[in-house]
């Protein structure tokens, strides 16, 4: 008794409704029958009950009692009856009861199904698929590589100390960031801080020297995808694409319209501002520490130098390195291991300097550090991200090539509706 009194007192105002019909979209949202959205669900009162779902199964039948169960439908008081009743011979996959309930309780609907006299449902245009292949930006390229570079140390690293379990792990997250990667940039800022050495910032800085002095890379990148795009659709030159009978040929239209850029995203492209935030940010102190000399393993001051090969010493090793080459009448070889390039030429490091590579390093604790080539350690805290710093976003490869489709495609119909969508294939 005292049960009931406490769910009378309790329960919300929904459950005290009685209803005629229960509609409920979605419902592949109660699939987990132990979850307390399920079984509220389940317990709301009606005459009549529908569910809705274009994926009502992710995993197994079982998924099935979380619906019965709303549905109301005999023998699915628990779980248990459930199985007892309708799974018997689930191992051998007849189920014919499951079977029999579901040509009763289900109507599937598909775009190509047909009622009232052979009537399809919905009419669709053809469909047309484009596949677009897209070259990274130089910066996107720099970036990339480096970050494969520090993954592939990383998995090593995993291999020779942990277990087979951490190892999958690894090359899975890799993978993954690396995917990433290609989309945009900064869906990695967190893995740039984690896994980037200094020499990789200093690339990065020499990479975005030009943006010192122009801000802006012009329309004219959003215009020649415009282009490109409209003159492979009209020629069918792009893989995978078939005619589509509402199509105007987009070339017939005026040339001006491939001039309108639409806005200001794409036309600024300031990485360098991005990686100077990082030096400002809480984390700096987490890759200066990873950031020491070859050589001597002390941390960088203002004479940090940089070689060809992308490996760094201070210049009192490197010029320590070149005297005992001299006197021994060797070629001046770099240390790195996996590396042993000779080195041709080294520079200062003028992008580090501009990132103050060599200031205090405070609120940060030894014993916190990753050494080189140890496991990375994820931030405690996540800084709000670039997003939130108030600049433009930078634009990526992939993004200013949807902008482009867009403004295509508006051109084509300025009322057409357009739905965006990304989607990772399988690896």
């Amino acid at each position: 008794m005292w049960q009931r009194k406490w769910t009378e007192d309790h329960i919300g105002a929904l459950h005290r409704q009685k209803f005629h019909r229960i509609v409920l979209d979605e419902s592949h949202q109660i699939k987990n029958r132990l979850s307390r959205t399920s079984i509220a669900a389940s317990k709301l009162d009606a005459n009549h009950y529908w569910t809705m779902s274009g994926t009502p199964v992710l995993n197994s039948v079982e998924e099935f009692y979380a619906y019965f169960r709303f549905l109301h439908v005999p023998n699915t008081t628990t779980f248990k009856q459930f199985k007892k009743e309708y799974l018997q011979g689930y191992e051998k996959k007849k189920m014919s009861s499951l079977k029999s309930i579901l040509e009763d309780l289900v109507i599937r609907r598909t775009h190509k199904s047909r009622m009232l006299g052979n009537q399809t449902i919905l009419n669709l245009p053809n469909s047309k698929s484009i596949i677009t292949q897209l070259d990274f930006s130089r910066v996107e390229r720099l970036i990339y590589d480096r970050l494969k570079k520090r993954m592939q140390n990383w998995v090593q690293w995993v291999k020779k100390e942990g277990t087979k379990k951490q190892l999958k792990e690894a090359i899975i997250g890799s993978v993954v960031k690396l995917r990433q990667a290609t989309a945009h940039p900064l869906l990695l800022q967190d893995s740039l801080v984690r896994y980037l050495h200094a020499e990789d910032f200093e690339q990065l800085m020499q990479a975005t020297k030009s943006e010192l002095h122009s801000n802006e890379q012009g329309p004219q990148a959003i215009i020649q995808l415009r282009k490109a795009f409209a003159n492979a659709q009209s020629k069918g030159a792009v893989s995978s694409a078939t005619a589509h009978e509402r199509d105007d040929d987009i070339t017939k239209n005026n040339v001006k319209d491939f001039m309108n850029t639409g806005g200001t995203f794409g036309i600024a492209a300031k990485y360098r501002k991005i990686f100077l935030d990082i030096s400002q940010g809480p984390h700096w102190a987490e890759i200066q520490s990873r950031s020491s000399c070859l050589s001597c393993k002390a941390p960088f001051g203002d004479d940090a130098q940089i070689t060809h090969c992308k490996h760094m010493y201070c210049s009192a090793c490197i010029s320590n390195l070149l005297y005992h080459a001299r006197s021994t009448g060797q070629s001046l070889q770099c240390i790195a291991k996996g590396c042993q390039e000779i080195i041709e030429a080294y520079l200062p490091c003028e992008g580090l300097n501009e990132l103050n590579l060599n200031a205090k390093r405070s609120g940060y604790k030894k014993n916190r550090a990753p050494t080189r080539g140890s496991k990375p350690k994820k931030n405690a805290k996540s800084s709000k991200g670039w997003f939130c710093k108030g600049s433009a976003v930078v634009p990526s490869a992939k993004a200013l090539a949807v902008k482009a489709h867009v403004l295509n495609w508006i051109a084509q119909d300025p009322t057409s509706k357009i739905l965006i969508f990304t989607q990772h294939l399988e690896m």
